[in-house]
């Protein structure tokens, strides 16, 4: 039977090239190290970093530990240019965390932990706190104590504690002690050390004071002192100076009171300042400041002219010489003073004895046994003028103490039997307080 049955003929299947084949594994293999090199780099360029700010060690003393402040840290991952902080994901810990919020004296560690991508990092920041606290020494009882002649001296006692080393009392060593059968001031000194060599000192003053003081109350200052008068009722100014250590302290040094034998000093300086000093001139200034005779006084003034000590005494800085009185307007020859007044003129009587030739013959006029008040058991070489009129007592005087001094009292205390006792009383006060200076 006769088929219509077209062939058609057998298509051919195509097999690849070799060259086809390698161009393609090719560009494959360039695709995945392309993509491989990329995450290379990319973890190349990847970084974790833990970072502490400030320094990586801190010493304080353990008073300054209680001011100390965590500088900081931060933690990052970085890849290229952008960054995830990591901060909060840091674990801080310290071993010896107790004793650190207590400042106490050791060598601490501070350790900042960051786990991330199942990687650790980690850093330290030492603290080390020192003993430089010094202990704490406490005196029993007053740092000053006053006391008489021939009293027993009875120590108070004292105390010691330190924070590190707790109770030290027993280190406490004691210099100096009181011979209480002679006045004068003693100072006792404590002190105290702790195991790290951190030191402390304490004084106690004593101050010894003759029989003839009013009171054994003890005055280390001039303000005590201002306080001791008035709390005995005494209407007395003072002054005060050192030469040496050039202290001052007034108390009411513009209140006036009628200067009588005071007024009288000015002629000697005078005299010696401005004058060739004849035998006369000694005999006068002689008569004048040593036994404070009245007449010789108003001849020295008649002779140098009340014009001209007026005009010496305002250049020293004295304001009220030979200028009348507020309590006896009708004297000529004498007149008021003032505490001011008194400090600028034996500031000056100091300066020319220390300066003129002559200046010991100038001193030694105020240095004698004339009615001396500024007197007291022991007091040492002192110059001095005094005198008394009506109701106003008054006395000026210069120590030479180990570091001389001078001292002027004026008052309207002249009416108490026992003013003489109250100004050695003070006189001796104020030499103690010098020789605390």
């Amino acid at each position: 039977m006769s088929s219509n049955h077209r062939r058609f003929p057998r298509r051919a299947v195509k097999r690849g090239h070799p060259a086809h084949h390698f161009f393609v594994y090719s560009i494959l293999l360039i695709l995945f190290s392309g993509i491989g090199l990329l995450g290379f780099v990319a973890y190349q360029s990847s970084v974790i970093e833990l970072q502490l700010i400030g320094k990586k060690h801190f010493e304080f003393s353990n008073q300054e530990a209680r001011d100390y402040e965590e500088p900081g840290y931060y933690a990052r991952h970085c890849v290229f240019s952008r960054c995830h902080d990591l901060t909060k994901e840091v674990v801080i810990s310290v071993p010896e965390l107790e004793k650190l919020k207590k400042h106490d004296v050791g060598d601490y560690e501070i350790r900042y932990n960051l786990d991330y991508l199942g990687g650790t990092y980690s850093d330290i920041r030492t603290v080390t706190i020192t003993d430089s606290a010094p202990p704490e020494l406490t005196l029993n009882g007053p740092a000053t104590i006053g006391m008489y002649v021939g009293e027993a001296y009875v120590e108070p006692g004292w105390s010691a504690t330190d924070d590190n080393d707790g109770d030290i009392t027993s280190s406490v060593v004691v210099e100096g002690g009181v011979d209480t059968w002679d006045y004068g001031v003693y100072t006792i000194k404590y002190s105290v050390s702790d195991t790290a060599g951190n030191s402390s000192e304490a004084y106690r003053r004593i101050f010894v004071y003759n029989y003839s003081a009013f009171s054994s109350e003890p005055i280390a200052t001039f303000d005590e002192l201002r306080d001791y008068i008035i709390n005995n009722g005494w209407n007395i100014s003072f002054g005060f100076k050192n030469f040496e250590k050039n202290v001052e302290y007034t108390y009411r040094p513009d209140d006036l009171y009628y200067g009588a034998s005071l007024v009288k000093t000015i002629d000697a300086m005078y005299v010696y300042e401005n004058l060739p000093i004849t035998a006369d001139l000694r005999s006068l200034v002689r008569n004048s400041i040593t036994y404070s005779n009245n007449s010789a006084h108003t001849a020295l003034a008649s002779r140098l002219g009340i014009e001209n000590l007026r005009a010496y005494a305002a250049s020293i800085g004295m304001t009220h010489h030979l200028q009348g009185s507020v309590y006896y307007g009708d004297i000529t020859y004498f007149c008021d003073t003032t505490v001011a007044d008194q400090m600028a003129e034996w500031t000056h009587l100091w300066e020319l004895i220390n300066r003129l030739p002559n200046g010991e013959e100038l001193k030694w006029y105020f240095i004698n046994n004339y009615w001396d008040n500024l007197s007291f058991i022991g007091s040492p070489l002192h110059m001095y003028k005094n005198g008394l009129y009506g109701n106003n007592y008054h006395e000026s005087g210069i120590m030479f103490a180990d570091s001389p001094f001078f001292m002027t009292f004026l008052s309207t205390e002249g009416w108490r039997w026992n003013a003489t006792y109250i100004m050695a009383d003070l006189a001796e006060r104020v030499y103690l307080i010098n020789q605390t200076l």
